[in-house]
């Protein structure tokens, strides 16, 4: 109490509310998340061979996009452009449509039609497994996560536009979020023992970070490495996983940890 799955990350009117949270006397906080979960799922669900390998290969996968939507060198895209590539990275996910882009990009609607369009031949696999997955939804009325968890909605063959379309979304979104979900349920079960170890905590699980409490005279190397193990092999399925780890006091403000 508060809910800290609803403290929001960042400034809110020039305060960073998650520095309010601090860790418990001789102790520390350690956060490792999942960089770009979700987009390696779909990338290794569709078996799209582009995005596959950037992930395979440490390559930026936000420049590689943003290369093919401004049609420059992967070595010449400006940030701005990386940022657009990541906004549509992550867009394309969620099914967004023309407008709804254009709003987020401010650009015209034109312009983001053109961006979708650029994606998805960039992409290939992405827009066929799409595709396939709610053609299935369809026949079945559910889909189905990585480890055969379903979720069912009738109103994917409704006559109301506006009732199938947001089945649409939930539909395609619960095969690449709960199989995120999944994951990290999983990876839970297996931290047990590492946590009675190190005498430490897992305190809270957002999205695809966790953050953990260990006691100031812990080896947070061994610790750090342990928990990655778990998390780098939790199920193969076909794409390279890639973590990132902070530590400190304060949730708001903790350091890049090198190991």
């Amino acid at each position: 109490n508060p809910n800290m799955q609803n403290i929001p990350k960042g400034l809110v009117d020039g305060l960073n509310i998650r520095d309010l949270f601090v860790s418990s006397e001789g102790k520390t906080f350690v956060g490792i998340d999942y960089s770009q979960q979700e987009l390696r799922i779909l990338a290794a669900l569709a078996n799209d061979e582009t995005m596959l390998t950037a992930f395979n290969s440490d390559m930026d996968i936000h420049k590689i996009t943003a290369s093919e939507l401004f049609n420059v060198a992967i070595e010449n895209v400006s940030k701005e452009q990386r940022s657009v590539g990541k906004t549509i990275n992550f867009s394309i996910i969620y099914g967004i449509s023309p407008f709804a882009l254009s709003e987020r990009l401010k650009v015209s609607r034109e312009t983001a039609f053109e961006f979708i369009q650029k994606y998805y031949l960039k992409y290939p696999k992405i827009k066929e497994f799409m595709e396939d997955t709610l053609d299935s939804a369809r026949v079945n009325h559910y889909t189905q996560t990585i480890m055969g968890r379903k979720r069912e909605e009738q109103n994917i063959n409704s006559m109301n536009k506006v009732l199938r379309s947001a089945a649409e979304r939930e539909l395609f979104n619960f095969v690449i979020q709960g199989s995120a979900a999944d994951l990290m349920k999983m990876c839970m079960t297996r931290f047990a023992p590492i946590l009675k170890e190190f005498e430490s905590k897992l305190l809270l699980q957002v999205h695809d970070e966790f953050l953990f409490e260990i006691p100031d005279n812990a080896n947070i190397d061994i610790f750090v490495k342990r928990i990655k193990e778990v998390m780098l092999n939790v199920k193969d399925i076909g794409v390279k996983y890639d973590v990132d780890v902070k530590y400190g006091k304060r949730w708001g403000s903790m350091s890049e940890y090198m190991s």
